[in-house]
């Protein structure tokens, strides 16, 4: 079965009907429940890293136990039902037949609608974190049904809406080579590719060129846009290129990159898991590059 979300304008609620689905947090964690991995059997004894071969969903408002006070964050409907967000204490376990993982782990936990319905999730609970009052008066916000998402200020009517801060993401060919570095931000032995933010006042392609000068000394051509992603952590968007190396040679910055090289498809280092646009952009790179695509 296909799932489906659809956004809908974020409005908050306190409690939840009772067939609602919620993404439920509690600090850095997100709970799901389990229900059933692709052959149906029942959930091996459980670890700090999730079998990926297990299905997951949302929880529903009866699985929660929720005090019906609780706020909540209308964010839209899923499968035909409402789905709200709402954030429990840090130092609560979770509900009853319910786990806690990362959001990042829940990206190969899920099925896209339900990603979708988090990513959303995320970023609306932390941008009204920080949005409780106004920037140029003080005053506390309140929501207007002209705005979808937005608040507006009683006070001064300033007008805001959840920001969103874009990145790029850029996979590097040098013939059939690609490059990978190692962020200091990684655990050990782990590389992915090039990412920043956009600068105000650059287009992504020149948030491309830039980023990659500053971080591994190289410069580049034939920029293409490949797709996106939202990514929750807390606010980005990922716009994902490919470019084809243009001259230069490597020098990490030493900050933010620590090692870079340029790797074949069959002496791949430790590169990131599940459905993450880095993910996908580098299994792009690999299946173009396999032996039966060689050209004579």
């Amino acid at each position: 079965m296909k799932h489906v979300f659809i956004m809908m304008p974020a409005r908050k609620r306190h409690g939840l009907p009772d067939d609602a689905f919620a993404a439920v947090f509690s600090g850095n964690k997100v709970a799901l429940r389990y229900t059933g991995n692709e052959n149906g059997d029942a959930p091996a004894e459980k670890s700090s890293v999730p079998d990926i071969t297990c299905a997951f969903s949302l929880p529903q408002a009866n699985e929660i136990g929720a005090d019906k006070s609780i706020p909540t964050l209308f964010i839209g409907e899923l499968d035909g039902r409402g789905c709200f967000a709402m954030e429990l204490p840090d130092s609560l376990p979770p509900p009853p037949g319910l786990e806690f993982f990362s959001l990042r782990e829940t990206f190969s936990l899920v099925d896209p609608a339900s990603k979708k319905a988090l990513c959303r999730a995320e970023t609306l609970l932390d941008w009204r974190k920080k949005r409780i009052r106004c920037g140029i008066c003080g005053a506390e916000m309140t929501e207007s049904e002209a705005l979808e998402s937005g608040q507006i200020c009683p006070k001064c009517h300033a007008v805001y809406f959840p920001q969103l801060s874009p990145a790029v993401i850029v996979a590097i060919r040098k013939e059939k080579e690609l490059l990978l570095a190692h962020n200091a931000k990684f655990k050990p032995g782990l590389y992915s590719l090039i990412a920043g933010f956009i600068e105000p006042g650059e287009s992504a392609e020149e948030a491309v060129e830039r980023e990659i000068f500053e971080e591994v000394g190289l410069k580049v051509k034939n920029i293409s846009y490949i797709r996106s992603q939202p990514w929750p952590f807390p606010n980005s968007l990922m716009l994902g290129f490919e470019a084809e190396y243009a001259g230069g040679e490597i020098h990490p910055d030493g900050k933010e990159i620590l090692d870079a090289g340029f790797f074949t498809p069959d002496a791949m280092p430790d590169i990131p898991g599940g459905e993450t646009i880095s993910r996908f952009l580098i299994d792009k790179f690999i299946r173009e590059t396999a032996p039966e695509n060689a050209v004579d």
